[in-house]
């Protein structure tokens, strides 16, 4: 897939996919939608020049449980997922 293989399209299309392929639990959606957020927030910080003043404290909360989460979320799915690909 080369470069079509973005962040947004492998957290929201391809994880989701190989999970189900293999009968895992699917990450839940308040992580999902936490990392989206915190893209989109690093996406205007980076692309468009937002300033970084504009990140809230409780949107830079949410956006380092997110990661954290979903950090987790790949440790344990991870193995799972390469296990059923064999």
């Amino acid at each position: 897939m080369g470069d079509a293989l973005k962040y947004g399209y492998a957290l929201n299309v391809v994880l989701p996919y190989l999970c189900a392929e293999v009968g895992a639990v699917q990450m839940p959606e308040v992580i999902r939608g936490g990392l989206n957020k915190l893209r989109k927030k690093r996406n205007a910080i980076i692309h468009t020049g937002t300033k970084a003043a504009a990140v809230s404290a409780q949107d830079a909360m949410e956006g380092l449980c997110a990661a954290a989460f979903g950090f987790e979320f790949i440790r344990h799915i991870g193995p799972i997922l390469l296990e059923g690909r064999k």
